[in-house]
């Protein structure tokens, strides 16, 4: 019961602070100047790559642990993050294969 009375003072002040209105100040700001737009555009926000289905044996365990992490960060699937895992350590070796300075 503790709980619920906690949770419903929580959304009361957080209403209360969303209800509350912004007064500006009329006081000068100071020189301004415009800058050049470093916003990437709405198309390379929404990155998709072409995806290929792909059979995979996993071990037990390795799925287990995929699943208890996407639990844990709330992500869509464990193959979600599984691919996630996948692409970074694909990514990984490549910069490495490239590096001047890198180990045969």
């Amino acid at each position: 019961m503790a709980s619920a009375h906690r949770c419903r003072l929580l959304a009361e002040r957080d209403s209360a602070s969303m209800s509350k209105r912004v007064v500006y100040a009329n006081v000068p700001i100071g020189k301004l100047r415009a800058i050049r737009d470093f916003l990437p555009a709405p198309e390379e926000l929404a990155f998709r790559e072409e995806g290929v289905k792909v059979t995979l044996a996993l071990s037990k365990r390795s799925v287990e642990f995929f699943k208890r992490e996407a639990r844990r960060h709330n992500t869509q699937s464990w193959g979600t993050l599984a691919n996630g895992a996948t692409w970074r350590s694909a990514t990984l070796r490549i910069r490495r294969a490239f590096r001047p300075d890198a180990r045969p």
